[in-house]
């Protein structure tokens, strides 16, 4: 999963983890500590721009978090190059959907002015080249249609895989930290020419590149042996389902 760093006064760590126990609070960066940044306004004031600045060096995506929604605060805040506005106060569920699109957004080397070859050079995968590789649900949809044309050509097998997880209808529990687990276990278990993407708040889509109807389901109950093994919760059901794809 995609990391997110929260500029903000140290002191305010519970708050931003209330919302999301995943978010990290720092008070200085140097742009490289995450892979989407939130700036709050009211904590860097002046040096807002250029922190923005050193995010974009970077190759990140930022947005700055903010009570004051006037059109002069909005205006500022283009002019200074930030990707996206966050008005407060924010619900957990549309922050992270927020976070969701900024993070699909930081390796679109084509929205510059001017495209040359160092800026792929600066292109980083989301969870850092280990393991299967991970793309944005809103990405996956042209992967797919990209991945029919590769097995056309080279007579290849695949095998598209859904794992979704159920929980007890009585349960309170928060379903994001159980996902942590499974995308782990996703990551861990794939190869790295196999491809993810969490397309819901509770299900992994995966495509298996080369593999069959049999090589399918035994890593879809490696996954699964490796998701039940660190979690215990039994409110909790992790269930598959599997298609070969046909070009």
């Amino acid at each position: 999963m995609f990391s997110t760093a929260i500029v903000d006064d140290i002191k305010n760590t519970e708050k931003w983890r209330g919302l999301n126990p995943r978010l990290r609070v720092f008070q200085e960066i140097k742009g490289d500590e995450a892979d989407v940044f939130l700036l709050c306004q009211e904590f860097l004031g002046g040096n807002l721009p250029e922190t923005i600045n050193i995010i974009k060096k970077n190759m990140k995506s930022s947005a700055v978090l903010t009570g004051d929604n006037s059109l002069e605060n909005q205006e500022y805040l283009c002019s200074a190059g930030v990707d996206d506005i966050i008005f407060l106060p924010v619900c957990s569920e549309f922050l992270m959907k927020r976070i969701a699109f900024l993070n699909a957004s930081k390796n679109d080397v084509l929205e510059k002015s001017s495209v040359n070859m160092a800026c792929f050079s600066k292109l980083e995968e989301t969870n850092g080249g280990n393991g299967a590789y991970l793309v944005h649900r809103q990405n996956f949809g042209d992967i797919y249609k990209f991945v029919l044309r590769i097995m056309e050509r080279l007579e290849k097998k695949c095998q598209v895989l859904i794992f979704t997880l159920e929980k007890n209808k009585n349960c309170c529990k928060e379903t994001d930290e159980v996902m942590e687990v499974l995308s782990d276990a996703v990551q861990i278990c794939l190869r790295r020419g196999d491809i993810f993407s969490v397309c819901e708040s509770n299900q992994i889509v995966v495509i298996l590149m080369g593999a069959d109807d049999d090589g399918g389901h035994l890593v879809a109950n490696r996954v699964v042996s490796n998701f039940y093994s660190k979690c215990c919760d039994c409110n909790f059901k992790l269930k598959y389902d599997i298609k070969e794809i046909e070009p």
